[in-house]
């Protein structure tokens, strides 16, 4: 079969006048349609305007009329008048009450022994006529009155100029009497507390629509006082508020009568056989659209119609009729509508002429086409040198041959993705092998797969096997904004969620989220400001291919909108590219637990010391912060000494670790030395057994004494002996007692009488070699034993309380680690006087020497340990904490030049921590103030580092510590200037 061929100009062309031929109908409609939609609010709006103004007239009609009857109801001289003379005198007042509202018509009061007063403006040549008034008439007064029985005395007629001043009067004769006590205006009033309105009616005199207003007087019963209002102002008002020349409004009371409308004169009918006037309803006026209107109103429960569409004979209207509510009587109701034709009349013009611009375009764009079209051809030629670049396996990056025809630009843009792929993922695998942080390598995935992807953002989730469910690891919404904080849930394996779904089936699943739907992912949403959003889950696998987590590629709009056929490519290579991802992530999530298992390793170590003894708890857990903040206001210091000082990622790792473990030795360190409290102490304090020895030679003396009474000595004297000596062994043990605290120093006087006691002597009766362990039988059997019973020393130094050292526990001069000690004789000395007669503190030489044996200790065990390279230098940290800058320290007497800056802070840390502790039960804890002393002297015999000594203070290390570490009565002031200086 063979086709027919076209040259590709021509296909492109026609496409072209297709396309801007569907365009500009398009936008055509598009526009139409929104001008209607625009339209159609826009006199929405203009409804309720009118409404609103409405009413507001309304309520500003009725405001006046009641604050007269309100006023005149309390004008106590007028309401309690009590013949016409008086009532004359207010005249004045009447006339300013009936000035200050042009549509009052009249103003009255009616008593409650059927007297009546009234004053009427007399403003038309009508009302003269029928008021049988004079031509220059301009105020009448009605006046009625009765005699105390209820007879009519006079009913008169007063007739004013403008002035007030009397023209002619006239009494007034009829059939029936006026009473005004059986007006509806008088009857409803007078019932009422509040002011009254009645409903519209015609003015029997004037033959004009008014409503009356009425009130009774709160100071004489049966008072009240009425005005008479003229509606026409509210017809005059209308055509104000017409939306379109066209528009209809009218306004109604509840039985249907007119209160105002367009046309006024409609209002009214008089009646051609006596002449005389009819108040219309509204559906007299015979208007299809009010007739429609009332209509529905009535069959609706006479509830408010909302602004819509109705069809009245064929023509379309937009329509409401709502209910006007007043302050004072019953509500009234306003009808309104609009003609659709009128309406859109400029809309339709804008489309027509829409349409002949669009016939100009064409014209215009034809030859444009056709040039174009010429062109579009060219870009072949270019995918083709691309093509062959691609067959040589050439992937450098090249200019992308840009085409207005569909299949040439997805070709172009296919081939160069193609490239870029490739080379990326070359790129990819590269940099993923030398990546070492995760959170770094997390971003690196996210960011390359959100890129190949062309996706709006992209978010991960990683499998927490503690909680066995899903956590959130980063998300991503530009190059720019990536973030591990991020506010997202944690998913449940069980959650049934698409994402869970991806993981667990290993494939990829879509998702289309929709902003409405709310729910904890709606967090996607808030940078794009769509309303749909489309997740594409993609998991991510081990080498054994179980399930790591989920990368979430997420694009801001619905999946129609996307085009999914176009991303498969695309999705296929990330899911391919997820693969190796899951990899990268495996071997460092293994790299990274290796790490974490080494550092809560050390950090147990760190606690098992701390929890070991009281005396030093949480001095493992604190030191590290010391010597860290320290440390970073060391690198934060631009300029002097540490103006290059600088530590790296490893670095800090480094100091980390040295500081947790820079006591590590202290495991090896027994605990009743640590906490040896008094000199005496071993795992139990001697002095009880001091005590009881002292106990023994008081017994004695007591027993001594008695017997040389019975013997016939003198008993007055021997007791005052006895009284004497058990005085001087009281004194004596408390004076053992306060030797065995220890103090700052034991004088050589104060020793001489420690050996004076010691000389004492008691008798033992028991045999002392029996009942003990095998070490301590060892021990004594280094002496012969002696028959019972035997004197014994009330203090002794014994061949039994020296603990002698081995060999392997000596350390000698050419030892590997470099330690310089003075090693004690013996590993333990316990004896008694040698032990009471320490100098300062409680703890021996031997044992001192024990204490200090810690950092030995340390020094030995990480020595040990199988360091990568980075950390190679932690024993040295970590074992410099006890040297001096000027080679008097422990245990290698180091100088300052021979130490490291990071040893040196450690020296500062541990110094500082010691001094301010609060847990140390056998001191008080040190203000900063007072620690920072202490450290000045130390300072001065060449302890620490003089510009990081100055550094501690000026950076203000010790009070950030102080601020988060220690107990508010230890903040005080630092003067950091008179230490410096």
């Amino acid at each position: 079969m063979t086709y027919k061929r076209y040259p590709l100009y021509i296909p492109i062309s026609a496409l072209i006048l297709v396309l801007i031929l569907a365009s500009c109908f398009a936008i055509a409609t598009y526009m139409f349609s929104r001008s209607v939609a625009t339209i159609q609010m826009v006199t929405q709006n203009s409804f309720i305007r009118v409404i609103q103004q409405t009413n507001s007239e309304l309520q500003i009609s009725i405001r006046s009329p009641l604050a007269v009857v309100s006023t005149g109801s309390r004008y106590l001289e007028l309401v309690r008048a009590e013949s016409l003379e008086e009532r004359l005198e207010h005249l004045s007042y009447l006339r300013e009450a009936l000035l200050s509202l042009p549509n009052m018509a009249s103003i009255y009061l009616g008593y409650p022994d059927g007297e009546f007063f009234l004053l009427r403006r007399i403003d038309n040549v009508k009302e003269r006529a029928v008021f049988q008034s004079p031509d220059d008439c301009y105020w009448l007064v009605q006046s009625l009155e009765r005699d105390r029985k209820g007879k009519v005395l006079k009913h008169e007629f007063i007739y004013l100029d403008k002035e007030l001043n009397p023209l002619s009067s006239r009494e007034r004769n009829g059939a029936v009497e006026y009473d005004p006590r059986n007006r509806p205006w008088y009857l409803e009033a007078v019932n009422s507390v509040d002011p009254i309105r009645s409903d519209p009616y015609l003015f029997a005199s004037s033959e004009k629509l008014g409503i009356t207003f009425a009130r009774r007087s709160l100071e004489v019963d049966g008072v009240v006082v009425g005005v008479d209002i003229r509606l026409q102002s509210i017809s005059k008002m209308l055509p104000r508020y017409l939306i379109t020349p066209g528009s209809k409004v009218a306004l109604f009371d509840g039985h249907l009568r007119l209160i105002a409308c367009l046309e006024p004169s409609r209002m009214i009918k008089q009646n051609g056989e006596d002449d005389h006037a009819e108040h219309l309803m509204i559906t007299d006026l015979q208007e299809p659209l009010y007739d429609s209107l009332i209509e529905a109103w009535q069959e609706g429960g006479r509830q408010d119609l909302d602004v819509k569409e109705y069809r009245v004979s064929g023509d379309k209207w937009l329509a409401s009729l709502v209910r006007l509510h007043f302050s004072v009587g019953p509500p009234a109701y306003m009808v309104i509508g609009v003609p659709y034709s009128e309406l859109y009349a400029g809309v339709r013009k804008a489309r027509n002429k829409s349409a002949l611009i669009t016939l100009a375009i064409m014209a215009l764009t034809i030859p444009l086409g056709f040039l174009a079209a010429l062109a579009i051809s060219r870009p072949i030629k270019g995918l083709t040198g691309l093509a062959h670049a691609a067959r040589r396996f050439d992937f450098s990056k090249r200019k992308q041959q840009k085409s207005i025809i569909v299949e040439v630009d997805e070709l172009s843009s296919a081939m160069g993705f193609l490239n870029q792929t490739i080379g990326d993922f070359l790129e990819l695998t590269d940099s993923l092998n030398k990546e070492k942080d995760f959170d770094s390598l997390l971003e690196r995935i996210s960011k390359e797969a959100m890129k190949v992807a062309g996706a709006n953002g992209v978010f991960t989730y990683l499998m927490d096997e503690k909680e066995d469910c899903l956590r959130p690891g980063l998300l991503c919404v530009s190059d720019e904004s990536c973030s591990c904080d991020v506010d997202l849930p944690d998913c449940d394996l069980d959650s049934g969620l698409t994402l869970i779904e991806a993981f667990r089936e290993n494939r990829v699943r879509r998702w289309i989220l929709e902003k409405d739907d709310g729910g904890p992912f709606v967090e996607l949403f808030a940078e794009s400001g769509q309303d749909y959003c489309t997740i594409w889950c993609l998991p991510l696998v081990d080498r054994q291919g179980n399930g790591m987590g989920v990368i979430g590629l997420f694009y801001n709009s619905h999946p129609e909108q996307i085009g999914v056929d176009h991303l498969d490519d695309r999705l296929a290579f990330v899911h391919r590219m997820s693969g190796l991802a899951g990899v990268s992530l495996e071997t460092r999530q293994l790299i990274q637990k290796q790490k974490d298992l080494f550092d809560a390793f050390i950090r147990l170590i760190a606690g098992a010391i701390d929890a070991k003894s009281p005396y030093t708890g949480g001095h493992c857990q604190r030191v590290p912060e010391i010597a860290k903040m320290l440390a970073q206001a060391a690198c934060d210091e631009k300029e002097g000494v540490f103006g290059d000082f600088d530590l790296s990622e490893e670095q800090w790792e480094e100091l980390h670790v040295a500081a947790w473990l820079h006591d590590c030795g202290k495991v090896t360190t027994p605990e009743y030395v640590v906490d040896k409290a008094t000199k005496l102490e071993t795992i139990y304090d001697r002095i009880h057994e001091v005590r009881m020895r002292f106990e023994v030679l008081k017994r004695d003396t007591m027993i001594d004494c008695l017997e040389q009474i019975i013997a016939g000595g003198d008993e007055q004297k021997l007791k005052q002996e006895l009284s004497e000596r058990l005085a001087e062994l009281d004194d004596d043990f408390c004076f053992i007692a306060g030797c065995n605290e220890g103090g700052e120093f034991m004088a050589p006087e104060l020793v001489e009488r420690l050996h004076a006691v010691a000389g004492y002597s008691w008798q033992r009766t028991l045999d002392d070699r029996i009942g003990i362990s095998w070490e301590e039988g060892t021990r004594k059997d280094r002496s012969p034993s002696k028959e019972l019973p035997v004197e014994e020393k009330l203090l002794s130094d014994r061949e039994e309380h020296l603990f002698f050292k081995q060999d392997w526990e000596r350390i000698r001069d050419d030892n590997p680690w470099g330690f310089k000690l003075d090693e004690p004789e013996y590993h333990y000395n316990h004896g008694e006087i040698h032990n009471l007669q320490v100098n300062r503190g409680t703890l021996s030489e031997e044992e001192r020497f024990k204490i200090n044996d810690h950092i030995v200790q340390t020094i030995k065990m990480l020595g040990e340990l199988p360091y990568p390279k980075h950390l190679k230098g932690v024993p040295e940290i970590a074992g410099g904490h006890h040297e001096t800058m000027v080679g008097t320290g422990y245990p290698r007497k180091l100088t300052g030049d021979q130490m490291s800056i990071t040893a040196k802070i450690m020296v500062i840390a541990d110094v500082f921590e010691a001094l301010t502790a609060s847990d140390r039960p056998y001191k008080k804890a040190k203000t900063l103030s007072e620690a920072v002393k202490i450290m000045q002297f130390m300072h001065k015999d060449g302890h620490f580092d003089s510009d990081l000594f100055d550094l501690f203070l000026t950076s203000g290390v010790h009070n950030r510590y102080g601020e988060q570490y220690l107990a508010v009565e230890q903040l005080d002031e630092v003067d950091v200037e008179s230490l410096l200086s």
